[in-house]
């Protein structure tokens, strides 16, 4: 998908360190594939292009046409992620987390829907507050994002709110972050199917 300013790339943010869950989020099983695939599938099924995959370490069976793209600078979590692709990319980007299973085609679009020429940023937010890992940014705010970085200040929900980005609701269940073994059980056992016996 093509929008005014650029193409509108997509990016899977899988750079954390799994410490909370204990294993790597993005290899859970999801639709018969691992979720980082999954995610990507979905993302390219929407209609974002190019692809990238923010990990360190790329995951088997990346999609055709997916770029594997470390950081930059590792060690400052999401935004050193979000620096990274907005640094790659030519115009906005739609970013990610490999650990939200609930997001679809229809997640993807609406959110690309949502957006509009001049916004610097859209950001998924909830009842729960701001989910920075879902969202799209503008490459205008790299400056801001890599001063941020140099001094120490990674957090994004700051970022969100000091240059007053624009927020977007969507579905609940879009929403769903998978932090623990529990966690994801539970979202498992309600939105996937056990395996044939």
């Amino acid at each position: 998908m093509t929008i005014s300013g650029g193409p509108l790339t997509g990016a899977l943010i899988a750079g954390g360190a799994s410490i909370r869950f204990g294993s790597a989020k993005e290899k859970l099983p999801r639709a018969g594939s691992s979720l980082g695939n999954y995610l990507l599938g979905q993302m390219q099924s929407a209609g974002l292009q190019p692809l990238i995959y923010n990990a360190a370490k790329s995951l088997d069976g990346l999609p055709p046409g997916v770029r594997w793209m470390p950081d930059r600078e590792p060690g400052h979590g999401p935004l050193g992620g979000l620096a990274t692709v907005l640094s790659a990319s030519q115009g906005p980007v739609l970013i990610a987390a490999c650990d939200m299973p609930g997001l679809t085609v229809e997640a993807f679009q609406a959110l690309m829907g949502a957006w509009r020429p001049g916004l610097r940023g859209l950001v998924a937010h909830g009842d729960d507050g701001w989910h920075p890992m879902f969202g799209i940014y503008d490459p205008a705010i790299l400056g801001a994002i890599e001063q941020r970085l140099a001094t120490g200040q990674n957090a994004m929900h700051r970022l969100i709110e000091d240059l007053k980005l624009s927020a977007w609701t969507p579905k609940a269940g879009w929403l769903v972050n998978i932090n623990t073994p529990l966690d994801w059980d539970l979202w498992s056992s309600k939105n996937q199917r056990p395996p044939p016996s």
